[in-house]
């Protein structure tokens, strides 16, 4: 049965817009947002908006007991760190784990992605997802949402409303040519596709996913699945990437991107957030009753562990981050106090990971028995 939205507001016969998926685009946005990290509650700087936009359709879907800590680590966002000093590519390693899977055996949300070809059968397709209740994803450069659209018997007088962050904006009319151009330009991507909600799914046991981020968490620290290390050859990946990048920061790489603090940004900042989401996931997990009690105790300490890893990398922003000085990385004693930071970062991983280890192992005692 296809999800229904009660607050679709008709404006006309020709015309359509998901106020609530508009209103949960905008309630995402304060938690994960492209922008600089500041004291003022900004938790996750360009965040995966794989995940961002996930986050919004089930929000608007009535998904709401569902939160963008958890969706970055049940997808296994939250759980990998990527790096190449000369490619930002590595950094949607996640992509290649199977999230559309993962998300629905964990939270039961079913979803779709529809090919279209060339512009007449994505409006098609899109005006068909909104009138239905649902926003439709669309891959952009940051990937965006389809919430709204103005029907018109002439192609030219068509409009849709989309959002993004930071592309193409909060709320945006498209043109009839806009359409046209992002079909042209995604196709030759092999990304003419609609993403959308299909229904409820069976979820799996909460133990049953659980233990598989806890498994996973500890196997990706070394070294990913197949499919990410057969896309990324280059790569360096876990706990050994983050060393990598360390010394990287301190020798100041020669990379190919020349943007101020590009290092500290498009390819870095979303992994090293997703540290908080891990270490949010973790810490209500200890909290439940789905593993037995003794299990709580490492899994709080790994919980606290992720949490100073991702207060070390915040030092690490400061230093060389958006909110740093145009030259800083140019600037020797701070690339120095940014490894650093990292190197830190690094440690209380380290640690996590060995606390993880630590309740596998006593959970595996109790499967025994």
């Amino acid at each position: 049965m296809t999800a229904r939205n009660p607050t679709v507001r008709k404006k006309n016969y020709s015309a359509r817009l998901l106020k609530n998926a508009e209103k949960e685009f905008k309630y995402v946005m304060t938690i994960a947002r492209h922008g600089p990290l500041k004291p003022d509650g900004k938790f996750y700087p360009q965040p995966h908006v794989s995940i961002t936009a996930r986050c919004v359709c089930m929000r608007a879907a009535g998904w709401k007991g569902v939160d963008f800590d958890t969706l970055m680590t049940v997808s296994g966002a939250g759980l990998l760190f990527t790096y190449q000093p000369d490619a930002m590519m590595p950094k949607y390693a996640h992509l290649w784990l199977g999230p559309d899977k993962r998300i629905a055996e964990a939270t039961g949300f079913g979803w779709e992605w529809v090919k279209f070809n060339g512009a007449d059968e994505a409006w098609q397709l899109i005006k068909e997802t909104i009138d239905s209740g649902r926003p439709g994803h669309g891959h952009f450069w940051e990937d965006m949402l389809f919430v709204g659209y103005r029907d018109a018997a002439r192609k030219e007088q068509r409009k849709l409303y989309v959002m993004g962050d930071p592309f193409p904006g909060p709320g945006v009319w498209w043109t009839w040519n806009q359409l046209e151009e992002w079909v042209v330009k995604f196709a030759q991507f092999g990304q003419n596709n609609i993403g959308r909600h299909t229904r409820k799914v069976r979820r799996a046991a909460e133990k049953k996913t659980a233990l598989q981020v806890l498994k996973d968490a500890v196997a990706w620290s070394r070294t990913p699945p197949p499919a990410v290390r057969k896309s990324f050859p280059k790569a360096s990946f876990g706990l050994a990437a983050i060393q990598a990048y360390a010394d990287d920061v301190e020798a100041k790489p020669k990379a190919y991107f020349k943007e101020t603090a590009w290092l500290g940004c498009h390819a870095i900042n979303p992994q090293w957030a997703a540290r908080n989401s891990t270490a949010a996931y973790l810490k209500r997990l200890a909290g439940r009753e789905t593993f037995p009690k003794k299990v709580n105790k490492p899994l709080l300490a790994a919980a606290n562990a992720y949490k100073a890893a991702y207060a070390a990398w915040r030092q690490f922003y400061q230093q060389l981050g958006h909110v740093a000085p145009k030259n800083a990385w140019n600037t020797k004693q701070r690339r120095l106090a940014g490894a650093a930071a990292i190197g830190e970062a690094l440690e209380h991983e380290k640690f996590a990971v060995g606390e993880i280890k630590d309740a596998l192992a006593v959970i595996g005692e109790g499967l025994r028995r």
